[in-house]
């Protein structure tokens, strides 16, 4: 994990932790398109793109139909107890907050 950390350091100013990357491959591993990664991963454009460009310079990814997890990328995951990162969001009020029990009445 050192490593792909490293080599992230190299491609952006913008700070990068253990975590940082673990958030990215959570979200890989939960999608192949690139924009749900960045949604999921929650972590901002230009670094989920240095992060992707790290892991697959490092052989753990692969650019096949969308994003996906080489098999090296699947022991990295495991290694790490990384899980598919689940998006929760009301898909009554997409995570506005609202509570629809208080319009019940309408």
């Amino acid at each position: 994990m050192k490593a792909v950390v490293e080599r992230v350091r190299e491609k952006t100013p913008i700070p990068v932790y253990e975590r940082t990357i673990e958030n990215v491959l959570s979200a890989i591993f939960a999608s192949r398109d690139p924009w749900r990664i960045v949604d999921l991963s929650e972590e901002p454009l230009p670094l989920v793109v240095a992060v992707i460009e790290a892991l697959h310079e490092l052989g753990y990814v692969e650019f096949k139909d969308g994003i996906i997890l080489t098999q090296k990328g699947k022991e990295l995951v495991e290694k790490y107890g990384i899980g598919k990162r689940e998006d929760y969001t009301c898909r009554h009020c997409q995570g506005k907050t609202v509570e629809l029990n208080a319009f019940s009445d309408l």
